[in-house]
């Protein structure tokens, strides 16, 4: 069902040292110390941290990436997604 969306999300990954990732993107998923959530577009507005948890950006060209952070702050406000870690090199799995 994800899939079925526009690539109406803008997300982007920031750390100090400058902008991991910028792109659009049909949803956004992690897990925080709740469960499992996914970020579609025109989602409420939401701001949530993760721990040791995987986040998967299915981007506007169908690439999925993951990225594995220790810490981050997932922050969504109208449809911009801003994922803020402090690590300047993400462990990055890019998949088809």
């Amino acid at each position: 069902m994800k899939d079925e969306f526009k690539p109406d999300l803008q997300v982007r990954i920031i750390s100090p040292k400058g902008i991991i990732l910028s792109s659009k993107a049909f949803w956004v998923s992690s897990k925080n110390n709740q469960g499992s959530f996914d970020i579609l577009p025109f989602h409420a507005n939401f701001i949530t941290f993760i721990e040791n948890s995987p986040v998967t950006v299915k981007k506007a060209d169908n690439q999925t990436e993951t990225f594995n952070f220790i810490f981050a702050i997932i922050h969504n406000l109208n449809n911009n997604v801003n994922i803020y870690t402090e690590l300047t090199h993400p462990i990055r799995i890019a998949k088809a």
